[in-house]
């Protein structure tokens, strides 16, 4: 009985402790009195995952593999790109809509008729380049892999002269080189590098051929749709609005003045003696 009493004795004592020891521990449980008016910090970039290319995950396919129109070539088609033949692009991208050569035989004499289609000789843009010559790296690449990186090449010099010159030059840059390379791989038995420029076929197809600038600042890297240069700010200036006569033409100078009405572009015209006399202005200065 004695120690029930002791121990009920001591239990406040202990409670007051164990109550004073909780209170010195960090609190665990927010406050919610200052959680609700305190909004929450948002997290700093420091702490947010930052990925690489080299650690990146491939996301889940979420439209269609894509198949070029142009791929489904025939396999006479095919057997002659691998063959190392003088391809015509065309072809590529009519697919089988160009009827192959075929050979008629007579007796002790054969004939091969040749292609009729007009549309064989039509010379290539640039998206339509891009398209058929891809076609023609692909097949190329799945059995010679390591041509790749040669033709990826070419393609970029196509690019850069179909930039540099504009037009369908670059197409008649291509129909030489392929014949060239055609040629060296019939008769000499070699592959000439598609990565190197040949610049006896530059010469020839590009000289006396002006190299596209941008009209507003005159550099040669870019168009005038990239230029930083404003037109609104640059162009000239005529003071003549008024009169009907400009003696600046800004049409020579291919630069399109907002501020210079159609009737001042056109060329000053010459006052006869009679009517310049008539004209203060012209009576005045001659004064």
């Amino acid at each position: 009985m004695l120690t029930a009493l002791h121990n009920i004795h001591l239990s406040p004592s202990n409670l007051d402790a164990r109550i004073q020891a909780l209170e010195n521990l960090p609190s665990l449980v927010p406050n919610t009195a200052t959680a609700s008016t305190t909004p929450a910090s948002p997290p700093t970039l420091s702490l947010l995952p930052c990925g690489t290319l080299a650690t990146a995950l491939p996301a889940p396919t979420a439209g269609a593999p894509f198949f070029p129109p142009a791929a489904a070539i025939s396999p006479h088609l095919r057997t002659q790109i691998l063959a190392g033949n003088n391809i015509n692009l065309v072809k590529i991208l009519l697919g089988s809509e160009v009827q192959e050569k075929c050979m008629v035989d007579c007796g002790d004499v054969s004939v091969l008729l040749k292609d009729n289609d007009l549309r064989l000789s039509n010379r290539l843009t640039m998206p339509e380049f891009n398209v058929a010559f891809g076609v023609f790296r692909e097949v190329i690449c799945d059995v010679y892999p390591e041509r790749r990186a040669g033709l990826d090449t070419y393609l970029a010099i196509i690019s850069d002269l179909a930039m540099t010159y504009g037009g369908t030059l670059f197409y008649e840059y291509h129909k030489s080189f392929s014949a060239k390379s055609a040629m060296y791989i019939q008769w000499l038995n070699q592959r000439l590098d598609w990565s190197a420029v040949a610049l006896a076929l530059i010469s020839r197809h590009f000289a006396g051929h002006r190299v596209l600038s941008c009209s507003l600042c005159g550099t040669f890297t870019h168009t005038p749709s990239l230029c930083q240069v404003n037109p609104m700010i640059h162009s000239p200036m005529c003071y003549n609005f008024n009169e009907n006569v400009c003696t600046f033409r800004t049409a020579e100078m291919g630069i399109q003045n907002p501020f210079v009405p159609v009737e001042c572009m056109l060329p000053p015209k010459r006052e006869s003696k009679a009517n310049a006399c008539q004209n203060p202005r012209t009576r005045r200065s001659t004064e």
